[in-house]
């Protein structure tokens, strides 16, 4: 339906260390991927979480600063350190990445914000999220790579999308 109200949510760490293991690796172009899944209905709001270095590095301001630029709402997480490798390098983790996505789809959808949840990410974490999404009346969408996505995930939603075969539609010219 084209009056459907849609807000999109990237997992924009899934979504990149999935990019760089494909064969061969691709950038992803987050407006077309955006554009492709809307497909024509009313665009609310596009939310990309992430997880970022403290400091951040160069390219990863220029790359929110372009999303926001889009007026994409970036949402990021700082890595938090773990101790050293045996090797003596620094070991950081993600933290609260898919918290923060699950908090805001939720909170939006018990505003009543959007009709349609389309959640671009593979993590059989966001399960039940999206029951409790459902719950509220709402349409929620799964958009990700067949390689990386958890089965149960793939099928909880009332849809899925899968990028494989639309590489060439949502890929970085």
């Amino acid at each position: 339906m084209l009056n459907e109200r849609v807000m999109v949510f990237f997992d924009g760490s899934n979504l990149f260390k999935t990019c760089e293991g494909l064969s061969p690796p691709i950038r992803p172009d987050i407006l077309k991927m955006r554009d492709l899944l809307v497909n024509g209905r009313k665009h609310i709001r596009t939310y990309y979480f992430c997880s970022v270095t403290n400091p951040p590095r160069e390219n990863q301001v220029r790359f929110f600063d372009r999303l926001r630029s889009l007026h994409i709402n970036v949402i990021d997480k700082q890595l938090k350190y773990r101790g050293d490798s045996p090797d003596g390098k620094p070991i950081y983790i993600e933290k609260g990445v898919d918290v923060a996505l699950v908090t805001t789809m939720l909170s939006l959808a018990y505003a009543n914000a959007f009709d349609v949840a389309i959640i671009v990410g593979g993590d059989n974490d966001y399960i039940q999220a999206v029951e409790e999404v459902k719950r509220f009346g709402k349409i929620v969408e799964i958009a990700f790579f067949l390689v990386a996505i958890g089965i149960d995930f793939m099928y909880c939603g009332d849809n899925y999308t899968s990028f494989d075969d639309k590489i060439d539609l949502i890929k970085l010219e």
